[in-house]
């Protein structure tokens, strides 16, 4: 599992990229009006011991205005099996809400902070979620972890960072 001091000093130089944030921490998050920001949450709250999943939430605006929400989950769950308050923050927003349904990692894999990254390199790139995830092994689970990480450094040479 990646940590939270990891994924952000990674992501820090995208202006796109929002910070990293236990779900009980979303109130202090600033949605700003840039067209496109995301974040990444751990489904844990803040004080706790447990490592926790990262989902990645981005936000869509137009003309200064939230317009859509995409929540990327690599194990897409339904999002009932979200921790309540994620999912009243999300409900309050009151805006479309696009979620991963096609699931890309193991069961038995640490890698949702590495596939959250990728898949937040794509959408700086304009990569759609379908076409994001049909880069990956739906058959065989195990094998995505290596194509996430081919991925991350694919994107970053795409992105010349």
């Amino acid at each position: 599992m990646c940590s939270n001091v990891y994924l952000t000093q990674v992501l820090k130089r995208y202006k796109s990229f929002g910070g990293v944030f236990a779900y009980d921490e979303l109130k202090t998050v600033e949605l700003s009006t840039k067209k496109v920001l995301s974040i990444i949450v751990n489904t844990e709250p803040v004080g706790s011991n447990i490592s926790g999943h990262w989902v990645l939430l981005t936000f869509f605006s137009k003309n200064k205005t939230l317009i859509k929400c995409e929540i990327f989950d690599s194990l897409a769950q339904p999002i009932p099996d979200l921790p309540i308050a994620l999912q009243d923050y999300i409900r309050l927003l009151k805006i479309p809400v696009k979620y991963s349904t096609t699931q890309i990692q193991s069961d038995f894999s640490n890698f949702c902070g590495l596939f959250c990254m990728a898949r937040f390199m794509s959408i700086l790139l304009n990569e759609g979620l379908d076409i994001f995830t049909n880069n990956f092994n739906i058959k065989n689970l195990n094998r995505n972890n290596k194509i996430s990480v081919k991925l991350i450094f694919r994107y970053i040479k795409d992105l010349n960072v």
